[in-house]
């Protein structure tokens, strides 16, 4: 979607699929290390989101090649993931337009379920190399 200037097909040339899963076969197990990097997922909310949001969001576009927002990320992981990561998946989509509030901490279990997650994930793409 272009918000402003010229559409970026007009000056920019399309990233290929496997190029975009390759990239996301790489970067999926360093994510939640990365994360760790700069934000604080056991004690900020909005990080432990993010870090869900990106976990659905590349692993689905490792599997398709394609770049998906990360609403649709998440819709796609509830139908994908089956129904033990539903409770996860739904409270990060019912609060994933919440501000950033460096002061709110993630609902209790949030953390060690989003740890959970990034394993199980991780596995699914390691099942699929």
């Amino acid at each position: 979607m272009t918000l402003f200037g010229p559409k970026p097909t007009t000056f920019a040339a399309a990233v290929p699929g496997e190029r975009l899963r390759a990239a996301m076969a790489q970067q999926h197990p360093e994510l939640m290390d990365g994360l760790s990097a700069w934000i604080d997922i056991g004690k900020i909310a909005w990080g432990q989101r993010y870090a869900v949001e990106a976990l659905c969001r590349m692993f689905w576009t490792y599997s398709d090649g394609q770049i998906h927002s990360k609403a649709s990320s998440l819709d796609w992981a509830l139908q994908t993931f089956g129904p033990d990561w539903a409770p996860l998946l739904q409270r990060v989509k019912a609060d994933r337009t919440r501000p950033w509030n460096p002061g709110e901490p993630p609902p209790p279990g949030s953390v060690g379920l989003t740890h959970k997650f990034a394993r199980a994930v991780l596995a699914r793409l390691n099942d699929n190399l």
